[in-house]
């Protein structure tokens, strides 16, 4: 494959249910305009590993949509627990 240093920086946006373009992988989510990022494969990997830590030593925090993962994973061990215990009083009222 003949890359070029413009290649490996084009970026294209993918709408959401579009098809990425042959040789480009997913990077990143982009909130803004409702579409995904793409870079030549395997430079989205990279870009996406960058992004994720100048983000990082920017806020010193984890990103708005990986505290929404952590929030959602979270409050899912919470139900479970919740309904764990339930199961369990109704088991013993069962007894």
């Amino acid at each position: 494959m003949n890359w070029s240093f413009q290649r490996v920086l084009t970026r294209a946006l993918i709408e959401d249910g579009a098809k990425l373009p042959w040789g480009y992988g997913f990077a990143w989510r982009d909130f803004d305009t409702a579409s995904h990022v793409t870079y030549p494969i395997p430079f989205n990997v990279l870009f996406r590993g960058l992004r994720r830590l100048y983000h990082w030593i920017l806020s010193y925090k984890h990103s708005v949509l990986d505290e929404a993962r952590i929030d959602g994973i979270v409050r899912g061990q919470e139900i479970q627990k919740l309904l764990q215990e339930k199961q369990d009083a109704t088991r013993k009222l069962l007894k």
